[in-house]
């Protein structure tokens, strides 16, 4: 009977500590210990929430970057066919089409005298 009721007092002994480092164990993470804002002081809560405007801000400057080199290969890519386009015959034809569209009118008026 005396063994029964000890592994009795045992077995609940080890079913209520087991919640609690569980919970101990979650709140750990890399050597950290997880604490409410409410616990830290106010000098606390500034680095803290500079540290992570300065983690935001480093991943939209990363962003940024990766936007700016997408753009920058997509326009080298189109200034090298434009490149390639204008030393063929079509290309030639329609940069002279283009030219005289926007300045033609304005080169009529210089050749010829008529405003």
């Amino acid at each position: 009977m005396r063994k029964t009721i000890l592994v009795v007092v045992v077995g609940i002994l080890a079913t209520s500590i087991m919640p609690v480092t569980a919970q101990v164990s979650n709140q750990q993470q890399g050597g950290y210990v997880l604490v409410p804002k409410s616990m830290l002081s106010q000098a606390q809560v500034e680095a803290l929430e500079t540290k992570q405007e300065l983690e935001n801000l480093g991943e939209y400057a990363g962003l940024g970057k990766e936007i700016g080199e997408a753009i920058n290969y997509a326009l080298e890519a189109v200034t090298e066919n434009a490149q390639k386009f204008s030393e063929t015959d079509p290309g030639r034809l329609t940069m002279y089409l283009v030219f005289w569209k926007v300045a033609g009118e304005d080169l009529m008026g210089y050749v010829i005298g008529i405003p």
